[in-house]
């Protein structure tokens, strides 16, 4: 035992400074053990917690587990001699996973995550397979370790909807799928930091990549596959009519390319709504771009304009990654009067209304070079502007330079076109909006 000994001399050298040494207790790997820290456990002097000792037999490149569960809150770390392996962090059922890098009589320390925790646990130590670098398909599921990242291959034998879901207790995960025109990814889209990419799959070759948020991350992690037919009313771009009507589809990484034509001026509302990512539109058309990113409720997008007649394309897609089903709609109605926008010049002053969730465009002409206030005053709302330049660049903003809630911006503008626009932060109803020049 004159080994087992110095180690745990020096392990709990390595816990703090001063901590009083106690005799080890065996564990081997497939078992689990029940203990307690209470005051009559040894003692770490450099933060007053304490910890239960053992020592276990791990071969080179063995993959091990330790898990802790019950009511204290612990933390393991686990020393090769005098040098600390691993070490997992503090909490309720901290869990410690690695590959052992050498064949080694390891101490593992379970101890108190501060001075004045205490109570039972037990201690389980498990040897894991790992993945056996087999070909994954639907229904499989793999608990596996990943130093950095790993690439695994997937097969795909029928076209339908692919739920991937990823979690780790000890690093977050981002999940990654490519090939055959499929490239998405995702961080948090499962539960905590947990990653779900769910997507439409045709037969194929894919991989999937698996990391972590930050570079070196090493830990367990388990992965799951699943699918689902194809729903009925799927559709991947095309036309869209402005009807109302809701049609669904599939985000996985390449914006859906909608398409739409006005014959007159229309106060149109489009809605993207996704219970699997952050949705994202924009709208091309007639030489201007609008986007939305959580206009609608939630994450959820929404886009409210006057547009005037022409042709349009509704780009949808996600804000912050991720994959899955959403589902879009499109509706037009009639413009009500001093709504929408329309041409603003120097010197005037315009009495407007401004309709939830929407954004009036102005198209503003400068003919003199100078400085211009642009003002927004509104009893109804918190008023919100943004200056474009001919190219669409934003080059100015604001939202209370105007004094309460009301906007103004103030720019030395050259000859030239620029498009105004008049927003709200919160609420809507009437404004004015006027411009002033040199």
């Amino acid at each position: 035992m004159k080994q087992g000994f110095q180690l745990v001399l020096a392990a709990m050298a390595a816990i703090g400074h001063g901590a009083v040494a106690a005799e080890p207790a065996p564990l081997q790997p497939g078992t689990e053990v029940r203990g307690e820290i209470t005051s009559s456990a040894p003692l770490n002097h450099s933060d007053g917690s304490r910890s239960e000792l053992y020592v276990v037999e791990i071969g080179e490149r063995e993959l091990v587990s330790f898990d802790v569960s019950g009511p204290l809150r612990a933390q393991l770390t686990l020393f090769d001699g005098e040098e600390l392996v691993a070490r997992s962090g503090p909490g309720e059922s901290p869990s410690l996973a690695l590959r052992a890098p050498r064949s080694a009589v390891y101490t593992l320390a379970v101890s108190s995550a501060d001075a004045t925790s205490f109570g039972p646990y037990t201690l389980s130590a498990q040897v894991v397979d790992g993945w056996d670098g087999s070909v994954l398909r639907s229904g499989t599921a793999i608990l596996d370790w990943v130093d950095g990242s790993r690439d695994l291959p997937l097969q795909v034998d029928r076209r339908g909807m692919y739920t991937i879901d990823l979690r780790s207790d000890q690093f977050d995960t981002v999940l990654r799928i490519s090939g055959n025109g499929v490239d998405a990814r995702d961080d948090d889209g499962g539960d905590g930091t947990d990653s779900r990419l769910s997507v439409l799959l045709e037969p194929g070759s894919y991989t999937l990549n698996v990391a972590g948020w930050s570079g070196g991350t090493q830990g367990l992690y388990r992965l799951a596959v699943a699918s689902r037919p194809v729903p009925d009313n799927l559709v991947q771009g095309g036309p869209l009519r402005a009807d109302g009507a809701e049609v669904q589809g599939a985000y996985q990484g390449t914006p859906l390319r909608y398409r739409f034509e006005l014959s007159r001026q229309r106060l149109v509302t489009i809605d993207m709504r996704s219970q699997h990512f952050d949705s994202l539109l924009v709208l091309h058309g007639n030489g201007a771009e609008h986007r939305d990113d959580d206009g609608g409720d939630g994450l959820d997008a929404r886009l409210v304009r006057v547009l005037e007649p022409g042709a349009y394309t509704i780009e949808a897609s996600a804000a912050m990654g991720g994959s899955g089903l959403f589902t879009l709609s499109l509706s037009s109605a009639e413009v009500p009067a001093g709504t929408g926008g329309g041409a603003l010049a120097a010197g005037e002053a315009r009495d407007a209304l401004l309709l939830p969730d929407a954004t009036d465009r102005y198209a503003l002409t400068v003919e003199t070079a100078g400085e211009y206030v642009i003002d927004m005053a509104s009893g109804d709302l918190d008023s919100w502007l943004e200056l474009f330049d001919a190219q669409g660049t934003s080059i100015a903003s604001d939202d209370d330079s105007g004094g309460g809630l009301n906007a103004r911006i103030r720019a030395h503008l050259a000859p030239g076109s620029y498009s105004v626009d008049a927003s709200a932060l919160g609420g809507d109803g009437r404004y004015r909006i006027s411009v002033s020049g040199p």
